[in-house]
């Protein structure tokens, strides 16, 4: 009877949840009243930074009530009037009519009024274009905006609602989000990276003194968008998950038993992705593990791996195979085939085919063809790295050939099969046409630009090539001009629009100020109160990288003897390292900068800082050029070796030299 008593108990929230109290989806923790550190600069200007490393929005009122509101109401039906910029879509803004009293707190197995956003607030706008690996939320203060009546939004929210079981003082978890997905990176345009505050177990929503749980409410124009979930800088537990708008999922994560299970109205939704995940993390576990090497024999004369290998056959766990690349390797490539019986794919679909009647025949579809697509990505992939080693390391000539029939081969089958009736929406599709134009790119001797140009769908070709400046923008050469040319050649508006915020973002001469990192005394610096040159190369490394240790070897420490007393340039380091301590040991190793150099660090944000993370600095060492001013040189194709660094160096500092006579700074 008491347990009966207690279940109804738990009940009576979700029976009479008009009544609960309004509580926030992402509740900030009790701070004092937040201030804006750095000057404003407006979206519009190229520039959308709010502020320094430790900045936040416009101060806030906290209500007791626990929601938050702007200190005087904003009526508007102009979102760019907000700020200065437009900050929130206006999906984001509520209606006088539609502002609920109160909202139910419940786990939302009952659904969300879709006339009501229980919770948002300001969000840096490039977090929305979405220009930095990583990236991160300053998780502001909630903000009511109340607004005049307003185009009504075509799709209803979605909700997204979690718990997290464990014994510890976790306070976050981390949500990153893809309205339209271009690549894995919250560096693609639109993405968004959110650091969302758990919070403790609830009784009412049956939680545990060790539960912690968080509540995200997603709207959007999209019918589909794309959501991962972490705990923190690890590997996300739902990595690229679907969801469609209305859906209403409840996570549960056990970390005490491994346990992730779903609940909800879009559970089964939720169970079949996840089943698709589990079997392709199964078929790397099957794959025997191979080590390709032109002299295989060599490797097992050094006496750790010799010793290594007898440990691996002693165990039952799965042992290397060690051998060279060879035509039969490729002959069995060529004669592979993707729908094969007992292979991932077909597994992959009699699992999908299992949902029958429990989710709708176009989810299952979809993800037939998301499967199909992932499938010859991989197929695509492998082709591609034999090929590249081929072309860089053997020099095989008949290789490299039979290498490239057979990528040819893959090619003309998969587009026969894959590239008509897709979704938009397809996250696969873009998987593919990256691993699909990097394979073509080799075998026609091209670059990607013009690999681009093979694309025959107007729509994939045009989002490809907007997905590429996004993701490779510091590799592609000339990339100012290709920029501005693909900007008036582009005919979709939307991709147009992605191509002009990342030229007016990343272009030559724009400026880049108020960010702040921290120097050897722990006090915050930004690039202008340390430059001191005309040119500065800005260097970004961590520790652990073998590839920092070489550039600070072979080109730092060359560049400190070439330009050492030349008052004209100046050498930055900054390092992402997880810890100070860790930084300080590497700075006092000597290995990855020099002490006559300034060197910085990103402070507790590490690779999440807001500078790495608007910039798309992911990868490590990176390099840009930047002036005394805090403009941009040059951010693209800033040379590894040397003598070509050198000599770009000299085209900026002597821009009348014959070296390269249009640089100017």
């Amino acid at each position: 009877m008491k347990k009966f008593l207690f279940t109804c108990f738990l009940a009576l929230p979700c029976l009479f949840g008009s009544t609960t109290v309004l509580r926030k989806v992402a509740e900030s923790p009790p701070e004092p009243p937040l201030h804006r550190l750095a000057v404003h600069v407006s979206p519009h200007s190229g520039d959308t930074h709010r502020g320094g490393l430790f900045s936040r929005p416009d101060t806030f009122a906290q209500l007791d009530n626990s929601a938050e509101t702007s200190v005087e109401a904003i009526y508007t039906t102009d979102v760019s009037a907000i700020d200065g910029g437009p900050i929130l879509r206006s999906s984001d803004i509520r209606h006088p009519t539609s502002l609920p009293s109160s909202v139910s707190a419940c786990p939302p197995w009952r659904g969300l009024p879709s006339t009501s956003k229980l919770n948002f607030g300001l969000v840096d706008s490039y977090l929305d274009m979405g220009a930095g690996e990583e990236a991160t939320s300053l998780q502001p203060a909630p903000v009511t905006v109340l607004a005049h009546p307003t185009p009504v939004i075509p799709h209803p929210a979605s909700v997204i609602w979690g718990r997290i079981s464990e014994y510890g003082d976790r306070s976050q978890i981390k949500l990153t989000i893809y309205p339209e997905y271009y690549f894995p990176s919250t560096k693609a345009p639109g993405s968004n990276l959110l650091y969302l505050p758990l919070k403790l177990g609830n009784i009412m929503e049956g939680g545990y003194p060790k539960d912690r749980s968080f509540q995200y409410n997603l709207e959007s124009r999209n019918q589909k968008q794309w959501f991962s979930l972490s705990l923190g800088e690890t590997s996300a537990f739902l990595d690229r998950f679907l969801i469609e708008a209305g859906d209403s999922i409840q996570v549960f994560l056990n970390l005490e038993s491994n346990a992730l299970v779903f609940a909800g109205p879009a559970a089964e939704k939720f169970k079949l992705q996840q089943g698709l995940a589990l079997i392709a993390a199964e078929a790397i576990a099957r794959t025997t593990p191979v080590l390709y090497t032109q002299n295989p024999e060599l490797v097992l004369q050094d006496p750790e791996y010799r010793a290594q290998m007898e440990e691996a056959k002693a165990s039952a766990g799965p042992v290397l195979e060690i051998k060279k690349r060879s035509m039969s390797e490729l002959d069995r490539l060529a004669n592979y085939d993707v729908y094969q019986e007992g292979g991932q794919l077909l597994e992959s679909w009699s699992w999908i085919d299992s949902f029958t009647g429990r989710v709708p025949e176009n989810y299952q579809a979809f993800f037939r063809k998301e499967a199909e697509l992932s499938a010859w990505k991989q197929y695509m992939n492998k082709i591609y790295s034999h090929l590249i080693y081929a072309s860089k390391e053997s020099r095989d000539t008949l290789f490299i050939e039979r290498a490239k029939e057979v990528g040819l081969h893959a090619i003309r089958k998969a587009e026969t099969f894959l590239e008509e009736n897709l979704d938009p929406s397809s996250a696969a599709m873009m998987d593919y046409l990256s691993a699909k134009t990097k394979l073509q790119s080799l075998i026609f001797d091209k670059d990607l630009m013009d690999v681009a140009e093979f694309i025959p769908q107007h729509y994939w070709r045009e989002k490809y090539l907007v997905s590429h400046f996004y993701e490779s923008y510091q590799r592609i050469s000339q990339v100012d001009e290709q920029l501005e040319h693909w900007i008036s050649t582009v005919e979709n508006p939307d991709f147009r629009q992605r191509l002009i915020e990342i030229r007016d973002l990343k272009g030559s001469g724009k400026l880049v100020s108020g960010f702040e990192f921290l120097d050897d005394k722990g006090d915050l610096k930004t690039f202008e109160e340390v430059s001191q040159a005309d040119l500065i190369l800005v260097e970004f490394w961590i520790t652990g990288c073998k590839a920092c240790v070489a550039f600070n070897e072979r080109t730092l420490a060359v560049l400190k003897e070439k330009f050492g007393e030349d008052p004209r340039f100046q050498i930055i380091t900054v390092s992402a390292d997880f810890n100070p301590e860790l930084w300080k040991s590497s700075l006092e190793s000597g290995r990855y900068t020099q002490p006559e150099f300034t060197n910085l660090y990103t402070g507790p944000r590490n690779r999440n800082h807001p500078f790495l993370v608007r910039y798309g600095i992911s990868s490590f060492p990176n390099r840009i050029l930047i002036n005394r001013e805090g403009k941009f040189v040059q951010t693209s194709q800033v040379p590894f070796l040397a003598p070509d660094l050198i000599q770009l160096i000299e085209s900026y500092l002597e821009p009348n030299s014959s070296t390269n006579p249009t640089n100017t700074l």
